[in-house]
C-alpha cells in the first residue's frame, strides 16, 4: 500500500482543490439534514421532561372564581371517571394566595403546612421555617432570583428568604416565585388580591394515562371557563406529540432529501470524472499497478470524497447541537449521537453501492475484468 501513496494524495490534492465548491455544498447540506433531525429528535424528549417537570401531579384541577358549587361539581366529575376506570388516588387540596409587595411587584403565596402536605406525596424534602423566614420555589436556572426580601404592601412584616426550591409542587399556575411562608404570617397579610385552589390527583403514575384525561375532559367539556379549568400532563404530552409528530415527518423528509442531495453531488462529480479516471488507471496498469492495487488506491480516494465533508459537518453540526442542548437543558446529546449514527450508516452503505459501480467501470476499462 505504501507504494501507491504517492499516486493518492497526490490525486487528491488536484481532487480536493478542483471540488472545493462541491464539498462545501456537501457539508453545508449535510448539516442542514443532522441538525434538522438532530433538533427535531432532541424536541421529543424535551417534550417529556418540560411537561413532567411542569406537572408533578396526574390530574390537576384550578379554581380561580368563587364558584364553590361549580367547582364541587367538576370535581365529581373528575372523580367519577377515575373511579369507574379503577384509578386509586389521592386527592390533595391547597390554596395560592396572591398580593402586591411594597413597591408594586406581585407576590405569589402558599401556606408551609400546604406545602409540605405535596412535598410528601412526591418525596421531596421536607421544610422548616422559624419567624419571618420564606422559602421560595424557582425554577428558572439560568436566571438569578430578583430579590432576598419581600414586604407585602399594607403590612408592617418583612420576610426574608432562607432557601431556594428547584421543584415545583404545583402546575404553572402562577408565575414565579412562588413564596412558602408560615401559615400564620400568611394569614395575617389579611384578603389576597387573587387567590386560587388547586385541587391534586395523585396516582401511580401506571394509572396516568392520556386517555383518562382525555376522557375527563370530555366530560367537563364546556363547563371549563376561565375561572375553572383542567390540565393532565399525559394528555397534554398526547395533544403535543400528536403536533410534533407531523414536524417529524417534514423534518424526516426534509434530511432525506438534503441527504441525497449531498450524495448526489458527489455521485455526479466522480462519474463526470470518469473518463478521464479511466485513461489514467489504463495508462498506470500497463507500468505494473495491479487489480488490487486499483481497489486500494480508487477506494481511499472515495472515501476521502465521501466522508471527509462528513466529517467537518457531523463537527459543524455538534457546535450547534450542544448549543440547542444547553438552551433547552434537555438530553439532545443523546438525540445527536442517534442521528449521526443513521447518517454514518446510510452514507457508508451509499459509499460501499458506488464504490462497487465505479470500480466495475475502472476495471473494465483498464483489463482486468
Amino acid at each position: 500500500m505504501h507504494k501507491t501513496n504517492v499516486l493518492v494524495f497526490s490525486d487528491m490534492a488536484y481532487r480536493m482543490k478542483d471540488n472545493a465548491r462541491m464539498f462545501f455544498l456537501v457539508t453545508i447540506v449535510s448539516t442542514v439534514a443532522i441538525c434538522a433531525m438532530g433538533g427535531l429528535m432532541g424536541y421529543q424528549e424535551t417534550i417529556h421532561k418540560q411537561i413532567s417537570d411542569a406537572y408533578p401531579f396526574a390530574y390537576n384541577y384550578i379554581q380561580t372564581t368563587g364558584d364553590v358549587g361549580q367547582a364541587a361539581y367538576q370535581t365529581k366529575i373528575i372523580e367519577q371517571v377515575l373511579k369507574e376506570r379503577g384509578i386509586r388516588y389521592d386527592k390533595l387540596s391547597v390554596h395560592l394566595a396572591n398580593f402586591d409587595s411594597i413597591n408594586g411587584q406581585s407576590l405569589n403565596f402558599i401556606r408551609l403546612s400546604e406545602y409540605t402536605k405535596l412535598a410528601k406525596a412526591l418525596d421531596y424534602p421536607v421544610l422548616s421555617l422559624q419567624g419571618n423566614e420564606a422559602a421560595t420555589i424557582w425554577t428558572m436556572r439560568n436566571r438569578p432570583l430578583p430579590e432576598r426580601e419581600w414586604s407585602v404592601k399594607g403590612t408592617s412584616i418583612t420576610f426574608n428568604m432562607k432557601q431556594t426550591v428547584g421543584k415545583p409542587v404545583t402546575p404553572p399556575i402562577v408565575d414565579e416565585p412562588l413564596l412558602i411562608v408560615q401559615d400564620e404570617m400568611l394569614d395575617s397579610f389579611g384578603n389576597p388580591k387573587e387567590e386560587h385552589l388547586l385541587t391534586a390527583y395523585d396516582t401511580d403514575s401506571a394509572d396516568s394515562t392520556a386517555d383518562t384525561g382525555e376522557a375527563i375532559a370530555q366530560q367537563l367539556g364546556y363547563a371549563q371557563t376561565s375561572g375553572f379549568w383542567f390540565t393532565s400532563p399525559a394528555y397534554l404530552e398526547e395533544q403535543m406529540k400528536r403536533t410534533y409528530n407531523l414536524m417529524l415527518f417534514v423534518g424526516l423528509f426534509v434530511s432525506c432529501v438534503f441527504f441525497v442531495a449531498s450524495g448526489s453531488f458527489l455521485y455526479f462529480r466522480l462519474f463526470t470524472d470518469l473518463n478521464d479516471d479511466k485513461q489514467k488507471y489504463r495508462s498506470i496498469t500497463k507500468i505494473g499497478l495491479t487489480d488490487k492495487e486499483l481497489e486500494k488506491v480508487a477506494t481511499l480516494q472515495m472515501a476521502l470524497l465521501f466522508f471527509v465533508p462528513l466529517a467537518v459537518a457531523l463537527i459543524h453540526s455538534s457546535v450547534a447541537l450542544y448549543a440547542l442542548h444547553n438552551l433547552l437543558h434537555s438530553p439532545v446529546i443523546h438525540s445527536a449521537i442517534t442521528v449521526y449514527s443513521v447518517f454514518l450508516v446510510a452514507q457508508f452503505l451509499y459509499f460501499l453501492l458506488i464504490r462497487a459501480r465505479y470500480l466495475k467501470h475502472l476495471k473494465q476499462s483498464a483489463g482486468f475484468n
